[in-house]
């Protein structure tokens, strides 16, 4: 089961880096349509290595919970439930449970 855990987290890592890079690729073809200047991608660059990609290898590569990254991964559509064995399902969906009444609590106090 672990085995299986760590490469659902590892899809959901990839999809979330390249949902990231991509929007990096867009502010590059921004540049080059000379939307922005050097020194805004630049800027944009360094946000994207200092803050997107590094938050991305803390919640992915640093964290041991690869079950608590799949439930997030769904809660947020970068994964579906087609692509969860049901071996696994029961610890994913108590997880889900408790991440789904998280954000309900924080919309509630909004």
């Amino acid at each position: 089961m672990k085995k299986q855990l760590r490469k659902l987290s590892q899809r959901a890592y990839q999809r979330e880096l390249e949902k990231a890079l991509s929007s990096l690729n867009q502010k590059f073809n921004s540049w080059q349509n000379k939307e922005i200047d050097c020194w805004t991608l630049n800027e944009l660059i360094h946000e994207y290595h200092d803050k997107t990609q590094r938050d991305l290898y803390k919640r992915f590569v640093m964290s041991t919970d690869h079950a608590f990254m799949i439930a997030e991964a769904l809660h947020k559509k970068t994964l579906t439930e087609n692509e969860i064995p049901t071996s696994v399902m029961g610890e994913i969906d108590r997880l889900l449970k408790f991440i789904k009444e998280d954000h309900n609590s924080i919309d509630k106090s909004d």
